[in-house]
């Protein structure tokens, strides 16, 4: 596959429902959309498996913050310079699928196909 386009779903159910209406091929972790009109270069398409990362823990910020210590008022308010976030262990194969496709030279976009969540007022 020379070019071609990344889809970035957020679970394998919709990963296949959006490859569905193209010819395409399932792989290990990914489903490979053949060119077509819509994906002339072809399509790759990945998907989370829920949340891939999450916040770090207080200790890994400060050993005082860490969880093994006596946590008191006076250690209030923990804020780092800058947060920190972790892959989540269980979920680290899905991670390192989309990071592979997405930094791939060859791709030539990369298309969220997550769901919308529109905010009603």
């Amino acid at each position: 596959m020379e070019r071609y386009s990344t889809i970035i779903c957020e679970k394998p159910d919709q990963a296949k429902k959006i490859a569905g209406p193209f010819p395409h091929k399932q792989h290990k972790g990914t489903i490979e959309i053949k060119p077509c009109e819509t994906f002339p270069k072809g399509a790759i398409v990945v998907h989370a498996i829920g949340h891939l990362c999450e916040m770090a823990s207080p200790g890994d910020y400060h050993e005082d913050w860490s969880e093994s210590r006596d946590w008191s008022l006076n250690n209030l308010p923990m804020l780092p310079e800058q947060f920190k976030i972790k892959v989540t262990r269980s979920k680290a194969k899905a991670f390192q699928t989309i990071k592979k496709h997405v930094m791939d030279p060859k791709v030539e976009q990369i298309i969220a196909a997550s769901d919308a969540h529109a905010k009603e007022s």
